[in-house]
């Protein structure tokens, strides 16, 4: 269902726009460009050191692929400086190129997300008694998780377009999957200048 989502993002926004290469950067095995746009070739590049999926081009230099289209998903949220990164993306692509970001569109004090907390702390102290004692106490709904950044569209839009992208679309759409169901927030940028 995300792929499809992410392929009609990227269909309702290429136009004329033909991807030859496209490189899922920090993607794991890969499996999201796996097959997502008909014709482009897809390249992976990650540090986790996995096996990239079945058809993809693992690469080692996120420039050397010469992407038309640079994908980041579900990354963001997870590193300490995503500016930094978002720039590293930047400077990975050709100018004209386009970078698509992608994260999960939540707020960290949500209702929902601390019933979810509030859940995942009887399980695991049902699971593991042991830990009752460290997870069980008033600021345990507060504890940092593994989403240390937090986005909405306009958020994602402004960290593109602050690294030098100009935004040519952004939006939310809903997927679901093995965490549950999920908002993610998504934003496409066109590469218009390089760091010299």
């Amino acid at each position: 269902m995300r792929r499809a989502e992410v392929r009609s993002i990227l269909e309702a926004h290429l136009g004329e726009r033909r991807i030859r290469r496209i490189l899922d950067h920090g993607g794991d095995r890969g499996d999201l460009v796996a097959g997502l746009l008909e014709g482009a070739e897809p390249f992976v590049y990650d540090i986790s050191g996995v096996q990239a999926a079945a058809g993809v081009t693992p690469t080692s230099d996120p420039a050397a692929c010469a992407a038309d289209l640079i994908i980041n998903s579900n990354v963001l949220e997870h590193v300490g400086f995503p500016r930094l990164l978002v720039g590293e993306i930047l400077e990975a692509a050709p100018k004209d190129g386009l970078v698509y970001l992608e994260a999960p569109s939540e707020a960290p004090l949500d209702v929902s997300r601390m019933v979810r907390r509030i859940a995942q702390i009887a399980v695991m102290s049902t699971a593991h008694p042991g830990l009752a004692r460290h997870i069980l106490r008033p600021a345990s709904p507060y504890m940092m998780h593994e989403h240390i950044n937090y986005f909405t569209e306009e958020s994602l839009a402004s960290l593109l377009r602050l690294s030098g992208a100009r935004v040519i679309g952004s939006g939310v759409y809903a997927t679901t999957g093995r965490a549950g169901k999920a908002d993610m927030a998504w934003c496409l940028g066109v590469v218009e200048r390089k760091s010299e």
